[in-house]
């Protein structure tokens, strides 16, 4: 495809890739990159400026959420003056209106990402969620001395009991499909992937927490390790009811006094606006500010 004179596009190539990633990290998404070579990429495509990548757009599917079609744009900097963002999305969409299963286009950007905000909300994209990754420094979080309770219990003391431990996968799995109603999950997922995803291989389970009530899970919120240096990352979190909210903070209180007994100084949260349980623990902390990562979602 010809945008102008000097500028063309391609498919893919593998060479493409060390540029491109030089790309996307001046977009703020270095790790989005290795996305392009995964099997369930079915679409790439690379922008050039007389013969030199410049830009890239790529799409893939995912088993876990099965319908819609995920994709990305990056543009170097210099060039996003020449158009090129908006071709690569003009290419990608004819891709996608000629498949035989029409699915939805989804992506994230930065919110600080404004050509790509204002050219998805001029092509019909509208933003479906938004997600806080802020840092909670543990010294400013003043948290209560705490008395013994026999109703909460670590994940690790909870998982020797095994109705227990299945009926905080049946909670955890009910709760994340709710808050996903706009990108449903995958009907094919089966319960032995669930427990995987709740009893993960990072999973903290001493600093993870559950509060139990006459044989039932209430509320729940885990802790894992971190890529980051000096860092834990608070996982998902949830309840039976959304009056039992209050029930979670206790909850991370508890892990906020772990991850200071381990010597951690920081936790890393992530907090969709359509998980209200998440949104609460964002609101009841000091999380430093932080941009919002916008998800935008089209119907063909």
């Amino acid at each position: 495809m010809q945008i102008n004179k000097k500028i063309s596009m391609r498919k893919y190539r593998k060479e493409d890739k060390d540029q491109l990633k030089t790309i996307a990290k001046s977009c703020f998404d270095e790790d989005g990159i290795s996305i392009i070579e995964q099997p369930n990429t079915t679409f790439a495509r690379t922008a050039l400026h007389e013969g030199e990548v410049v830009g890239t757009v790529f799409a893939w599917k995912s088993a876990f959420h099965s319908n819609c079609l995920y994709f990305r744009i990056y543009v170097a900097p210099s060039f996003r003056a020449e158009d090129i963002e908006r071709a690569l999305l003009e290419v990608l969409t004819e891709h996608a209106q000629k498949q035989k299963n029409l699915l939805p286009l989804q992506t994230s950007i930065w919110e600080t990402s404004i050509g790509l905000k204002n050219l998805f909300e001029k092509n019909g994209f509208e933003e479906c969620r938004r997600t806080y990754m802020p840092i909670l420094q543990v010294e400013d979080a003043l948290v209560p001395i705490f008395t013994l309770d026999s109703n909460i219990q670590t994940v690790e003391e909870m998982s020797q009991d095994k109705e227990l431990a299945n009926k905080l996968v049946e909670l955890a799995q009910r709760n994340y499909t709710k808050t996903h109603m706009d990108n449903p999950v995958s009907k094919n997922i089966g319960q032995d992937v669930w427990k995987e995803l709740v009893f993960a291989e990072d999973l903290l389970e001493k600093g993870s927490f559950v509060y139990a009530e006459e044989g039932e899970i209430i509320a729940y919120s885990f802790l894992h390790t971190s890529d980051e240096k000096d860092t834990f990352e608070l996982g998902w979190c949830g309840a039976t009811r959304d009056n039992n909210q209050e029930m979670i903070r206790l909850l991370v209180q508890r892990q906020i006094l772990y991850t200071k007994k381990q010597g951690v100084s920081k936790l890393l949260g992530e907090f969709d606006t359509t998980d209200e349980a998440a949104m609460s623990v964002l609101g009841s902390f000091p999380f430093e500010p932080c941009p919002t990562w916008v998800t935008y979602s089209l119907k063909l």
